[in-house]
């Protein structure tokens, strides 16, 4: 079985290939030395099933230590178009319109756009 890196996996590309992506960062129990610390799982989705595309719906996940916002930044390096998210504060600067080029070297300022989740919303203005 081929290991791929972050730039040349092809699932990655075709989720990335998307105009719009599914964005999520997920608390995962991880097993240590002697206890269970918690790592992130970055997940990006690609289904444009609603949008009456024939690209095939496609999910990649990365696995990150801890919930820095340079994760998000990696993962997303020279995507442009909409990511809808959720409110992971690791997107803010993503959505930068003057995106640090530094962290995301093949990304045009203002090249994606932020769509937040209306569940994420919903759930702060009612959590009362």
């Amino acid at each position: 079985m081929r290991r791929y890196g972050l730039r040349d996996d092809p699932i990655r590309h075709h989720v990335m290939a998307g105009e719009r992506i599914h964005g999520y960062n997920t608390a995962v129990p991880v097993l240590a030395r002697s206890k269970t610390v918690t790592g992130r799982l970055g997940t990006y989705a690609r289904d444009d099933r609603p949008f009456a595309a024939r690209a095939l719906p496609a999910t990649v996940f990365y696995y990150a230590r801890d919930r820095t916002a340079e994760h998000a930044n990696r993962h997303l390096a020279g995507y442009a178009g909409i990511l809808q998210a959720d409110a992971y504060a690791g997107f803010n600067d993503v959505y930068a319109p003057n995106a640090n080029p530094v962290r995301s070297p093949r990304r045009r300022a203002g090249a994606m756009v932020g769509a937040s989740s209306l569940y994420y919303a919903r759930s702060s203005i009612f959590a009362g």
